[in-house]
């Protein structure tokens, strides 16, 4: 299995010592300060293309057409751009501008445990908030160096993926248009991707199964410009590395996908409190010594040192922050989902 060990980590934390920097960024100035409270409302942009989400489209337009049911094939978080090039840069280009600032002005939450502000606030390209790409993707692929590629490799495998019902969706724009989102269930196939795969859906990805319209992600969005986009909630992104899974819990994301060429967005922030206990049961997974100690924590805290807005998508200078900002994108084919997988049993939590 390629994954973390004890000697991976303590070689980690050597490397970066308190504060993980991606060399060759630019550094803003970023800091707390000031009284007001910002909100997470996007910066508006143009077809998904710039740094946010097309607007709603008007009022009198609401969703009549047939749906379309998709699923990930290939999800990019960061490490390479789109052609595949591995750059410690790529995360640049990735997700939108969510809290609508300059990462060299504010307001922003307080840096959390005296680290660097100009390190944690710096934005990607036209002001996209992707915290998650400028500092944890360092750490974890200090632990998995070809972290990008593992998750891909389990995506082509068919587990992992996830699963997108636009209900209703069509030609035209509209509003009111239902997606419901599902962790696909591992395959017992080799996936296609050709548009005629059917996959069902994990029992776990359900309120009430088999009742596929139980999801326990769902949302009303609309289509503008060709582009399907989520209202804003909560969502998991499942990623599996070797025989282990690390799921981003995001407590607020925005999911677009553009009907065109099936290219997909997930832009959201992710509660670092939730994300410090998957870690910990992640690596605890591979090795039960990791599920305590001084190496584990002092990698806990670099995750926190990373944190650049508030778990709820605001920004608040009074507070420390205890959100991080994620940005990837991701490929999407047709599918049809056939169903509900049978319930597993719940596996018991590597460490306690």
């Amino acid at each position: 299995m390629r994954a973390i060990s004890p000697v991976l980590l303590s070689a980690l934390l050597l490397a970066c010592g308190t504060e993980v920097r991606v060399e060759g960024d630019p550094v803003g100035q970023g800091g707390a300060g000031g009284e007001a409270t910002t909100t997470g409302t996007p910066t508006p942009g143009a077809g998904g293309s710039i740094n946010a989400q097309p607007p709603p489209p008007p009022l009198d337009g609401m969703p009549t057409g047939p749906g379309e049911q998709f699923v990930m094939q290939r999800l990019w978080v960061g490490d390479a751009d789109r052609s595949g090039t591995p750059s410690p840069n790529a995360w640049h280009g990735f997700g939108y501008d969510i809290d609508g600032q300059d990462g060299a002005s504010g307001p922003h939450c307080q840096a959390y445990g005296g680290a660097d502000p100009s390190n944690a606030f710096t934005d990607g390209d036209a002001g996209r908030d992707n915290a998650f790409g400028r500092t944890w993707l360092p750490i974890l692929r200090g632990l998995v160096a070809d972290f990008g590629a593992q998750v891909n490799e389990r995506l082509q495998q068919g587990e992992g993926n996830l699963l997108f019902d636009l209900l209703r969706v069509g030609s035209g724009d509209h509003l009111g248009s239902e997606g419901r989102i599902y962790l696909g269930s591992p395959t017992t196939f080799a996936p296609t991707f050709a548009g005629a795969d059917l996959w069902l859906v994990t029992a776990a990805s359900l309120e009430s199964p088999p009742d596929l319209s139980s999801a326990r992600f769902s949302t009303i969005g609309y289509v503008s410009q060709s582009v399907w986009v989520s209202g804003p909630g909560p969502l998991e992104i499942p990623l599996v590395l070797g025989g282990a899974e690390l799921p981003l819990p995001l407590s607020t994301a925005v999911v677009t996908i553009d009907l065109t060429n099936g290219r997909g967005v997930i832009a959201g922030v992710i509660d670092v409190d939730l994300f410090v206990q998957v870690f910990r049961q992640f690596a605890g997974a591979l090795d039960p010594a990791l599920c305590s100690g001084a190496t584990l924590e002092a990698v806990e805290d670099e995750f926190r040192k990373g944190s650049d807005i508030m778990s709820d998508g605001t920004q608040d200078p009074n507070r420390t922050c205890d959100g991080v900002s994620v940005g990837m994108e991701f490929d999407v084919v047709n599918v049809q989902i056939s169903g509900a997988a049978s319930p597993v049993p719940t596996p018991v939590p590597p460490c306690p």
